[in-house]
């Protein structure tokens, strides 16, 4: 394995076998800085400690790697001088599986880290803002933010990742969210919807939709995901929180100066066209409610 801990110092140490030299490189790893982002690009800048007399001023190297095929990022390689590229690709020939495991546990690390402390108003994210604002499409928080916290649960003998979906429109005010229940084969690599449930999680009202794959009873659903998850209501008030903020800064940047959709007609008795399932007039017509 290439990579190894510094006992004294806790730094990342790589190690290479360059022709006939064995060097050893102090290696900081970064990502790019937007929590929206979803590539796997990582960056090694490293810095030669054991240097020789012979070889006092080794200069640093920096070497991109694309974790989504384990390859030199493409951009990266374009302009590159031969010599550096000579040594990424060494680099890269020299990593095991292990050493690309612990790359990708270091590329969430990261940018985990940056979605945690990134505020609402430095988040640039895509949102399909005539679908939300026109139809009330709920937008899901990990599809907005791909390396934040996923919840967990495990439902009829599968641990299940939780997708959950949040209403968007400022006016809204209501509190539930839409969860889509997936387990993933780690043979197949192939995802399969467990259920879907609607909560609102301020009254902690649980309903198992109708076209649910799978029908369970919603009691143990619920005690199941309250057991594995602590603190769950307050985890989706403020994941919900958080989107909506996201959305409204986002909506303001590059939707806000287009021309105001035209939005269907709706009575006052009709459904939201939020989505909430309240009617109008006790929803987005009269947000006090």
């Amino acid at each position: 394995m290439v990579f190894s801990r510094d006992e004294q110092s806790q730094s990342i140490i790589a190690g290479i076998l360059d022709g006939q030299n064995a060097e050893r490189y102090e290696c900081a790893l970064s990502a790019c800085a937007s929590p929206v982002c979803g590539c796997r690009v990582i960056y090694l800048d490293l810095t030669r400690i054991d240097a020789g007399d012979n070889d006092p001023q080794c200069p640093p190297r920096h070497v991109k790697i694309n974790l989504a095929d384990n390859s030199l990022d493409s951009n990266y390689t374009k302009k590159l001088p031969r010599e550096e590229l000579r040594f990424a690709e060494l680099f890269l020939d020299s990593l095991t599986e292990d050493d690309f495991d612990f790359l990708f546990k270091k590329h969430y690390e990261i940018k985990h880290l940056l979605t945690k402390a990134a505020k609402p108003d430095e988040i640039d994210a895509h949102f399909d803002y005539k679908e939300i604002e026109r139809d009330g499409m709920m937008s899901g928080y990990n599809e907005v933010l791909p390396f934040a916290d996923r919840l967990h649960v495990t439902v009829a003998g599968k641990k299940c990742m939780v997708v959950d979906q949040y209403c968007l429109l400022p006016k809204c005010s209501c509190t539930d969210t839409n969860l889509t229940l997936v387990h993933f084969d780690q043979v197949t690599r192939k995802g399969e919807e467990i259920c879907y449930v609607e909560i609102n999680y301020k009254k902690r009202v649980w309903k198992l939709l109708a076209d649910s794959p799978v029908q369970l009873a919603t009691d143990t659903l619920r005690t199941a995901t309250e057991k594995e998850i602590p603190g769950f209501y307050d985890i989706l008030y403020k994941r919900h929180v958080r989107l909506k903020a996201i959305y409204a800064f986002c909506k303001k940047k590059h939707f806000a100066a287009k021309q105001p959709l035209i939005m269907p007609k709706v009575s006052r008795n009709d459904p939201c066209p939020c989505g909430s399932g309240k009617k109008f007039k006790k929803c987005c017509a009269n947000p006090q409610i």
